[in-house]
């Protein structure tokens, strides 16, 4: 019995799990994909390519939103989530993550544009890379809740952020592969070290 209800209670929470994994894993890896092609834009070619790959992370983000609405109750509820904009944690974090998604969903259409989208392709990644930071931000902070003893703890948004940042930059070096993109060996060491310390974190 104690069994049937612990996985009763865990198959409940599963959607927020979901919104509160794959949503800031898929802002970090869409940060990191658009820093790349900001500082390091290589060939036309490659650029297009990663253009296309940041579909990867977005759906990701795209897929724990749609898996958020399971939490609230009824997925109607989900049109009454923005009323508490500024003063209620999880309306801001589903504003944050929304905002995220919209911009970069917006980019990646227009990485298909026959025209060359010049200074306002590179500042729609740049409004993107601060979209997703904001969107980790704001997902952390919707768990430090007073009201909830096991959650009003230093080390939850500690949690988020490092989780996200570990699995966000895996997701990223997938995206580098299947664009056949290849940053430098400095980089991924870089990435490596970064996810590494991110896991310690989380770990400890």
């Amino acid at each position: 019995m104690l069994i049937h209800d612990a996985l009763a209670f865990g198959a409940s929470q599963l959607s927020l799990a979901l919104f509160t994994t794959l949503a800031p894993a898929g802002a970090i890896a869409y940060a990191i994909g658009a820093a790349f092609c900001l500082f390091f834009p290589g060939s036309k070619a490659a650029q297009d390519r990663l253009d296309h790959c940041l579909v990867i992370p977005l759906a990701l983000a795209i897929v724990g939103l749609v898996a958020s609405t399971a939490h609230l109750g009824k997925p109607s509820n989900s049109l009454f989530v923005l009323s508490g904009v500024g003063r209620s944690p999880l309306s801001n974090e589903v504003l944050a993550t929304v905002s995220f998604i919209g911009v970069a969903w917006i980019r990646w259409l227009l990485g298909y544009s026959t025209r060359d989208l010049g200074l306002l392709g590179r500042i729609l990644l740049f409004v993107g890379c601060v979209a997703a930071i904001w969107d980790l931000s704001a997902t952390a902070d919707a768990y430090s809740i007073r009201t909830i003893a096991t959650w009003d703890m230093p080390y939850t948004r500690a949690n988020q952020i490092a989780a996200a940042c570990c699995s966000g930059v895996v997701v990223s070096l997938l995206v580098f592969r299947v664009a056949q993109t290849h940053p430098s060996l400095r980089l991924k060491k870089a990435l490596f070290l970064f996810s590494g310390a991110s896991a310690l974190v989380l770990v400890a």
